[in-house]
């Protein structure tokens, strides 16, 4: 027999949208941006207001650049070090720690569009826990190693389900457990964002169900075949 459509592949509803490389790609490059490579000088069009030492920028100052960009905070030797804020032009802005001109310790990524990451900086990359949270209330709770994307994580959609597993550029990939609100979960592989291999899908009641999901069967959304 074949199983019933809610087990096929164990698919989310469609009412929960998948976060995918294009949507990530969008929202995760921006939380890898650092501020431009500043001279000990003001360059052409910039300003600064603020403390100096030996001719270079040390302590607290406000850096205007003619880009539209400021940044709002600690200096040292010439470099963003410490607690900074930076606005940018385009609305985004970056409140947290620095270290040598780039974001280093616990930081804050505002979007103009209302998305938020919050998480561990390491030279300007995302390294540790890190949530990334959307307007409609879903999340992304994971851990980060050097890249715009968590290596594993846990991503809570709006509608009560939850996906905990491996992550591969945006994507679900390798071992994860896919809970549904129902109380209903699927235990197995993943790759590239679609469930693949073998797997095993618990019903709410308890009552398991051991199933293969082939990438044919995965890209066509079709049903997985019990075991």
């Amino acid at each position: 027999r074949r199983v019933e459509p809610r087990r096929a592949c164990s698919t989310p509803s469609p009412t929960a949208p998948r976060p995918t490389s294009s949507v990530h790609a969008r929202n995760s490059r921006a939380i890898l941006r650092n501020s431009p490579t500043l001279d000990p000088s003001s360059a052409d069009g910039d300003k600064y207001v603020g403390d100096t030492a030996d001719g270079k920028r040390h302590g607290h100052g406000v850096y205007y650049y003619d880009s539209g960009d400021k940044y709002t905070g600690n200096w040292e030797h010439g470099k963003q070090c410490g607690h900074g804020v930076y606005v940018y032009a385009n609305g985004d802005r970056y409140v947290g720690n620095w270290a040598g001109g780039k974001h280093h310790g616990e930081g804050t990524y505002y979007f103009k569009s209302g998305k938020i990451f919050q998480g561990t900086y390491a030279s300007g990359s995302p390294t540790g826990h890190g949530v990334f949270m959307y307007t409609n209330g879903e999340k992304l709770d994971g851990e980060w190693n050097g890249s715009a994307y968590p290596d594993y994580g846990i991503y809570t959609y709006a509608n009560g389900d939850r996906y905990g597993g491996s992550w591969k550029q945006g994507k679900k990939h390798g071992i994860g457990t896919y809970y549904f609100a129902s109380g209903a979960k699927y235990q197995g592989e993943y790759k590239d964002g679609e469930p693949h291999g073998t797997a095993v899908f618990i019903e709410a009641d308890g009552r398991a169900f051991n199933e293969e999901c082939t990438p044919r069967a995965a890209a066509a959304s079709a049903l997985c075949v019990p075991r």
